[in-house]
């Protein structure tokens, strides 16, 4: 049975995705990633899992999302689980591999981490580990625990 929402929240989502069948052969790995894993999940958010294996997922009612590897796809699966959404991304060990190879010191400094979109401020350097501003507390003009305005910009840059 999973628990509520907080940091004990977690506790049995492992068993859980065993019971439901959704941990392959030859699994690695099950890594919380996201909100939850920083134990910052709202009463109804998500939880957000990477299930990494030596074999590909075969399980049904997975969507295929594109990524910059080979295979150039990874399964995910979204579900509800005591009333919160799960979803459960499937990474073959090669993937992962090739990911880890993408990442070094010169491309971060160069700001070049990743595709269209890709932002090296985020989870990659100091202070990532704060909690990021509400939306409120954006609009409101309000600062974050770093002191750092959290009001949108206006104008260039």
């Amino acid at each position: 049975m999973v628990t509520p929402a907080g940091s004990a929240g977690l506790t049995g989502c492992l068993e859980e995705m065993d019971r439901r069948g959704l941990i392959p052969d030859g699994c690695l790995a099950v890594c919380c990633v996201g909100p939850a894993a920083r134990g910052w999940a709202d009463e109804g958010g998500t939880y957000d899992f990477h299930v990494v294996s030596t074999g590909p997922w075969t399980g049904e009612g997975a969507r295929a999302l594109p990524v910059g590897l080979d295979p150039a796809e990874v399964p995910s699966v979204a579900l509800s689980v005591a009333g919160r959404r799960w979803e459960i991304t499937y990474w073959l060990e090669s993937q992962v591999r090739q990911v880890l190879a993408k990442v070094t010191r010169e491309r971060f400094e160069g700001g070049r981490l990743g595709g269209r979109g890709a932002d090296r401020r985020r989870g990659a350097v100091p202070g990532a580990d704060e909690r990021p501003p509400s939306h409120s507390a954006a609009r409101s003009g309000r600062r974050s625990a770093s002191g750092r305005s959290t009001a949108p910009r206006s104008g260039p840059s």
